[in-house]
């Protein structure tokens, strides 16, 4: 279980949170409404700089008590996350992949004042997965510095058939302290269609028979070229997440949410995109890719039930 007591887990805050509840009283915060309205919280937080980060275990199969938290108006929901009576953790009750598809939360990160981004992991390796699965529950502590009710919870998956990508950063000499983690918002990366020379570096094995590569690396970018499905269907950079100084992440979020992959069409394209290299990275910098499928509807955590 990822209850913030658990002994698996690794508590990893890189912030100030005296600072961020300095913060949040100074900014007040705002009335949470209906929680399927989705309202902000109006505290202040440095983007990314509260993370979490758990060690890989099966949670728990969810109880009559946690099944009864999907349903809502009288309909039956594939997702809830419900505040605790104490207001100091939550619970996310999903539905969860079977045998070797199951997932397990790796991290947790603060994207925002109004957003939390759950990050999952595959407990085996990659295996060919059926449409059976079993409703599993996550528990998670609160960020400090946030209003909890309200607050949007996004969750995303490692690629499974991700290799290690690493580049060369430059080093710098820092002239400011940095938080040891962070995300940054993208829109427009640059993207072109990648070369043929390009495609056949995606090279895999027998059970994924291409991969995400690394193609190159300069003074200040990287660029990663990757297999993407046809629009409307496709996906586009969404954050560029710093883990440490030596990891980044480049979250990617479906572009179609509305009626989930029924409007795919078959076929890909090879795509090569170019992404700024962090300031607050150095060395040898490992880089993962995680993928954020399309929801029916936006989740958001709900105030405890009497």
């Amino acid at each position: 279980m990822t209850s913030p007591e658990a002994p698996r887990h690794r508590h990893r805050a890189a912030i100030a949170s005296v600072v961020l509840l300095c913060i949040a009283l100074l900014a007040g915060c705002a009335p949470a409404g209906a929680p399927s309205e989705g309202p902000g919280p109006s505290a202040t937080v440095s983007p990314g700089a509260y993370l979490e980060e758990f060690e890989l275990a099966m949670a728990p199969t969810a109880t009559e008590e946690d099944m009864g938290a999907l349903v809502a108006g009288g309909q039956y929901r594939m997702r809830a996350a419900v505040l605790s009576e104490d207001g100091q953790s939550f619970r996310l009750v999903r539905l969860d992949g079977s045998g070797g598809c199951s997932e397990a939360p790796t991290r947790l990160m603060l994207l925002d004042s109004s957003t939390i981004l759950i990050t999952y992991e595959r407990l085996s390796p990659y295996v060919s997965c059926l449409a059976s699965g079993t409703t599993r529950v996550d528990e998670f502590q609160v960020p400090p510095g946030v209003e909890p009710v309200g607050l949007e919870v996004r969750m995303t998956s490692i690629h499974s058939a991700s290799q290690p990508l690493t580049f060369e950063a430059p080093k710098v000499t820092a002239t400011a302290a940095v938080p040891a983690s962070s995300s940054t918002a993208l829109a427009d990366v640059p993207a072109r269609l990648a070369t043929d020379e390009e495609s056949a570096l995606m090279t895999g094995d027998k059970t994924i028979p291409r991969h995400p590569k690394l193609l190159a690396s300069d003074s200040g970018t990287f660029t990663i070229a990757r297999f993407d499905s046809l629009e409307p269907c496709n996906s586009v950079p969404s954050e560029l997440i710093v883990l440490n100084a030596t990891e980044v992440s480049v979250n990617y979020r479906a572009v179609s949410v509305e009626g989930g992959y029924s409007d795919c069409v078959p076929g890909s394209v090879d795509l090569a995109e170019r992404f700024d290299i962090p300031a607050s990275v150095a060395g040898t910098v490992t880089v993962s890719i995680t993928e954020e499928t399309p929801k029916p509807q936006p989740l958001y955590i709900e105030p405890a039930t009497p």
